[in-house]
């Protein structure tokens, strides 16, 4: 009888453990949400690594605005969207209910160009 006990109790502990597991895992993840400094932590970070790698250098002299657009969708969160524009005033295709956090960064001139460029970045989240 208590052999039979000790079975029914390792049973009940497995299936607790294993309604456990199911319960955490099985749910989706909510979405992340961003703050502002969450928003230009991520837009410095891609800017900057296009920096170090130099695309964002070519990108801005072969004025190859698809080019780098394909970057920054690689490299930022699939719940930020973005506008990119390389020049010094420019109107930007932003949306006017959102939460938009704006970023400068100036690209110095290289060989044959030194005029500096600057890289407009408007980020804003989707939810």
């Amino acid at each position: 009888m208590k052999a039979m006990m000790h079975t029914l109790e390792a049973m009940i502990a497995a299936l607790l453990i294993l309604g456990t597991l199911v319960a955490v895992y099985s749910f989706p993840k909510p979405q992340e949400s961003f703050d502002s400094v969450t928003m230009r932590e991520k837009g410095y970070f891609c800017m900057k690594d296009a920096d170090n790698r130099g695309l964002l250098r070519y990108y801005a002299l072969a004025n190859d605005s698809i080019g780098i657009r394909n970057y920054f969708q690689g490299c930022l969160p699939r719940s930020l969207n973005f506008s990119l524009n390389f020049c010094a005033a420019c109107a930007a295709d932003i949306p006017a209910n959102r939460t938009v956090i704006s970023m400068n960064y100036i690209i110095a001139g290289e060989g044959a160009s030194f005029q500096p460029t600057n890289a407009n970045l408007f980020l804003w989240s989707l939810v």
